[in-house]
């Protein structure tokens, strides 16, 4: 994970150590200016003293923290992180129901229970996302957690969503092509939102050092996106094959 960074930041310094010094860092939020910058000064200070890192500054874990006090943390965008995913949800959920509407040659009827189920899933697939934020320390250090809490996690909202389902009271009726046409777009402006953030790289926070020019980032796969246009494509064709048409 560090080979570049140690290669350019800190090549006297115990890989080892400059590994889980960054690692500790990243996860407390520390700016990647401030990690460069204080990699820098461990590395100035070992090759002129002759010292190792953890000689001269201990645990790296521990340092990591004193770093991260002295830091002002990095503010995650909120609306940029987890926004498109939330509105390529909603597109996906109305594409397909279009698609459903289409086989069945019935209009849609809106039901309290679907609106409710979009608003959980969207809440729960936000909560689900910070959840596993808070607890990434505990998941880098223990892999194991990630499958068990993100399961958990999702039964859970998968449970909760198909409760809500089961609320039959209908609010009205929608013919399929403007279920279809407004899934879609909702869909389209998901995706190019998501494109959007990754080329403006407003969730890139590079490890620098100080006065450095930021090299080019590699361009972000769009993987919400790519996700959402096969759960499209899996879900239509399913629905057109057993849809009853």
């Amino acid at each position: 994970m560090t080979d570049r960074i140690e290669a350019t930041l800190a090549p006297d310094i115990d890989p080892a150590w400059a590994e889980e010094f960054v690692l500790e860092a990243r996860l407390r939020d520390v700016p990647g200016n401030r990690i460069g910058d204080a990699l820098g000064e461990v590395n100035a200070h070992c090759r002129d003293a002759g010292e190792s890192a953890a000689e001269a500054f201990g645990d790296p874990i521990a340092y990591a923290r004193t770093v991260a006090a002295q830091s002002t943390p990095v503010t995650v965008p909120w609306l940029s992180t987890f926004g498109p995913t939330l509105v390529q949800v909603v597109g996906v959920v109305l594409t397909l129901s279009g698609v459903g509407t289409w086989v069945t040659g019935r209009p849609l009827v809106v039901t309290w229970g679907m609106a409710g189920a979009i608003v959980l899933l969207c809440a729960g697939v936000a909560g689900l996302g910070m959840l596993l934020g808070r607890a990434l320390g505990a998941i880098v250090r223990r892999p194991i957690l990630a499958p068990i809490v993100g399961g958990l996690s999702a039964a859970a909202i998968a449970a909760a969503v198909f409760a809500m389902l089961l609320i039959e009271a209908p609010i009205g009726e929608l013919p399929f092509a403007l279920v279809l046409c407004v899934g879609v777009a909702v869909l389209v402006v998901g995706i190019a939102w998501e494109i959007g953030v990754a080329r403006s790289g407003a969730l890139d926070d590079p490890i620098t050092a100080p006065g450095a020019e930021v090299a080019p980032r590699p361009r972000r796969v769009p993987w919400v996106s790519l996700g959402a246009l096969g759960w499209v494509a899996i879900g239509a064709i399913v629905i057109v094959l057993f849809g009853g048409r």
